[in-house]
């Protein structure tokens, strides 16, 4: 039966259904489930702020199903709701289904409207019919190699980095596009791996040489600041004797 997902297609169905006084009530196809007013085959729980027909639904005993008033000379009911035991025999509103296993490119969720649908696109997708595949900015890698397992950089893919040989990769090895298309880097093994994604840098593939010039300057800087440290502390103290 009919899905109606909002105030829009109920207003549609209502002005396209014959006025009717004798028999003007129709099944539309939501109905109760697990205490939850529920349309079948899409679980969606669109209630309009005035769908309802006033004092209802009343949730008497037995009454899970919903029909839809259509009688122009009621205007405070017509285009309303009310629960109803589905054992009754009436009208049925029907539709034919715009939606099937194609429609969204099997990367969204199809949504039916009024003689159309529309695609709610799976994170990582995007277009009329979630036909683009939107991916994360291009991996650049000087002096080394970028493997990935798609070659747009699409969302949840995975790339490998790794060097020419006489380089050392800083960063981690493997990095993979999440879906808000931002690169998302792995730890490393290694110690400069690790020092590397901690900093938030970009991988990048240095020479040995500079690494050791790196490492060097390093120790250079600790060395000269714990002589500096030892050399003030000797002094105050040795400042502190001549004062005694």
């Amino acid at each position: 039966m009919v899905v109606i997902q909002n105030q829009e297609e109920n207003n549609y169905l209502l002005n396209i259904l014959p006025d009717s006084t004798a028999s003007p009530y129709y099944w539309i196809g939501i109905k109760k489930i697990n205490g939850n007013w529920t349309w079948v085959g899409t679980n969606g729980t669109w209630v309009g702020n005035s769908s309802w027909a006033p004092n209802e639904p009343n949730n008497k005993l037995g009454e899970e199903c919903v029909e839809m008033y259509v009688n122009k000379g009621n205007s405070e009911n017509n285009g309303k709701w009310n629960d109803d035991m589905c054992s009754n025999l009436k009208y049925s509103l029907c539709y034919r289904d715009q939606c099937n296993q194609t429609s969204c490119m099997g990367q969204g969720r199809c949504l039916e409207t009024i003689n159309n649908f529309t695609c709610v696109c799976e994170p990582g997708f995007e277009g009329h019919f979630c036909q683009t595949a939107t991916g994360c900015d291009p991996l650049c890698l000087p002096d080394g190699f970028v493997n990935c397992s798609a070659v747009n950089f699409t969302v949840n893919s995975t790339c490998r980095l790794s060097c020419e040989k006489g380089n050392l990769l800083l960063g981690s090895p493997e990095v993979s596009c999440g879906t808000d298309r931002v690169w998302t880097a792995v730890w490393g093994d290694d110690i400069w791996s690790r020092i590397w994604v901690w900093s938030g840098q970009r991988p990048v593939c240095a020479s040995y040489q500079h690494v050791l010039m790196a490492v060097a300057a390093g120790w250079m800087l600790s060395l000269s600041c714990c002589i500096c440290c030892c050399f003030n502390h000797r002094k105050s103290k040795f400042q502190l004797f001549i004062k005694k």
